[in-house]
């Protein structure tokens, strides 16, 4: 098993949330990111930690977001909303990913 760096874990949180967003009911984020093949326990973790983490203040991210957007976030394409939330979401509340 290997050890990612912040921009795979990054890319894969990404990719787990925008594939939420865009299922029908019944997608489990849980499943998602138990099949990243290849990762370490720790790993998994790390990625099963901004993923939920995401999740849990996406209302306030979007908070945030709607204050500084001249369009209403419904209207912003799924995969754009979604990398905005999750930028937010790491720009306001992780402080342990390095900036690259």
């Amino acid at each position: 098993r290997t050890n990612i760096n912040s921009q795979t874990v990054r890319l894969l949180s990404y990719q787990a949330l925008l594939q939420s967003w865009q299922q029908q009911s019944g997608f489990r984020l849980d499943a998602a990111i138990r099949e990243q093949a290849g990762l370490s326990p720790a790993d998994r973790r790390w990625l099963r930690t901004h993923v939920y983490g995401a999740c849990r203040t996406w209302h306030a991210c979007a908070w945030l977001l709607a204050q500084a957007s001249k369009t209403p976030l419904h209207k912003l394409d799924a995969r754009v909303r979604v990398l905005l939330q999750l930028g937010a979401y790491w720009l306001r509340f992780v402080d342990h990913m390095p900036d690259y």
